[in-house]
């Protein structure tokens, strides 16, 4: 079986339904959701002005935290964290603080990000590889 650690652009794509919740959770994949996936996506939230949409993006969180292994950001993370971001830095490549912490998480549990965002490179990171939709 293997681990997939959500990228914010799973969520939204299932917000938006161009993903199936139900079609990712018959892969037999482990999923596991880093709380600064949870906090990125919450910020969409907060920045909707259509209540009817702010609850069923909610709804969607829900979903997926039912679905998934919620991950704190601990010690562990950190170092990967601090990793990554040196190597980033090193290589020229510039990387959003939320992607860092994402691909920390991948790192720690040996597990792709599944993710739609190929601008983030999460694969040009040392010990992360990423699934594409």
């Amino acid at each position: 079986m293997g681990k997939l650690v959500l990228d914010t652009s799973a969520l939204i794509a299932v917000a938006r339904r161009k993903l199936s919740l139900e079609d990712l959770s018959k892969t037999g994949k482990n999923f596991y959701l880093p709380e600064v996936t949870v906090a990125e996506f919450l910020v969409g939230v907060e920045l909707s002005n259509d209540q009817t949409y702010r609850s069923y993006q909610l709804s969607v969180l829900e979903s997926f935290e039912n679905l998934a292994e919620v991950l704190p950001f601990d010690r562990k993370q950190a170092r990967a964290w601090a990793i990554l971001s040196a190597a980033s830095k090193k290589a020229g490549i510039p990387r959003t603080e939320f992607n860092l912490a994402i691909a920390s998480a991948a790192f720690v549990l040996e597990a792709q990000v599944l993710t739609s965002d190929r601008a983030a490179q999460f694969e040009q990171l040392p010990g992360v590889s990423a699934l594409y939709f």
